[in-house]
């Protein structure tokens, strides 16, 4: 499906709203914006720019979306790993490096969208999931009261047949294939997180979910696991605080260092 059809078709002005959980509500990528400020031909332009000149533009989520999708940004793993001592750490590109590579991984992905709209927002940052293997990072956008979580890592071509249609009905949510891949409105990050756990606890029976009060990834350690504990670690001068972490016994511990 070429990038303009496909922009057509999860951008249509559909107004819904649809309750999945306390506090939380699926709602269509248009919501905060009434009517649409560029057209496809003028976001191919826009993506000509360097990052700082998107930056003046780019103010919506949706013309967020637009840009991601128009620039074909691909996924690559370009975490930097560096091990010092006993706690092998990793690095994350910043949002102008995301911008300039058009490729990454999920934090990258967050840095990207971050770095066009954290003037537009009371406040950006990334909700990092950690999981017993691997993690994930997805991107939170704070205004007026409500949390608006996306990720934009499922607009990545090779996704987009699994992403849910935007559509505001509750069987599209369930037969998709991210619980991710829609845009959400929740009161606050533990009603999300309330809400993701429980729609993935029967793949992943445990996450920790951190709070990343900034535009880019914070840098993740671990340790080689013993006695079947993930150990986590963050740098002490990041603004990172946990959000919760679900069931016991505990398989993840996180400290700061």
């Amino acid at each position: 499906m070429r990038n303009e059809e496909y922009l057509d078709n999860i951008l249509k002005r559909m107004p819904f709203e649809l309750k999945l959980s306390k506090d939380v509500y699926w709602i269509p990528y248009t919501f905060l914006c009434e009517q649409p400020i560029y057209s496809y031909k003028e976001i191919e332009e826009i993506s000509k720019l360097m990052p700082e000149e998107k930056r003046q533009f780019i103010n919506t989520i949706e013309d967020a979306i637009k840009l991601f999708v128009i620039s074909d940004f691909s996924e690559m793993d370009d975490t930097v790993k560096i091990c010092k001592k006993d706690i092998c750490w990793e690095y994350y590109a910043d949002g102008e490096q995301a911008m300039l590579a058009n490729q990454g991984c999920c934090s990258t992905c967050c840095a990207w969208a971050n770095y066009l709209l954290k003037d537009n927002f009371d406040e950006v940052g990334i909700i990092g999931i950690i999981r017993p293997v691997g993690g994930h990072a997805i991107n939170y956008f704070y205004t007026d009261g409500w949390f608006y979580i996306m990720d934009f890592q499922t607009l990545i071509g090779k996704y987009r047949d699994k992403i849910c249609p935007q559509t505001g009905k509750r069987k599209d949510f369930v037969k998709s294939g991210f619980i991710s891949g829609i845009l959400v409105r929740a009161k606050s990050l533990e009603a999300y997180v309330q809400y993701y756990s429980r729609y993935t606890q029967q793949l992943i029976p445990e996450h920790l979910f951190l709070r990343e009060t900034m535009p880019n990834a914070c840098p993740i350690g671990e340790k080689k696991a013993k006695d079947g504990i993930r150990k986590i670690y963050i740098p002490k001068e990041m603004k990172v605080d946990l959000i919760e972490q679900k069931k016991q016994p505990l398989i993840i511990k996180c400290e700061k260092v």
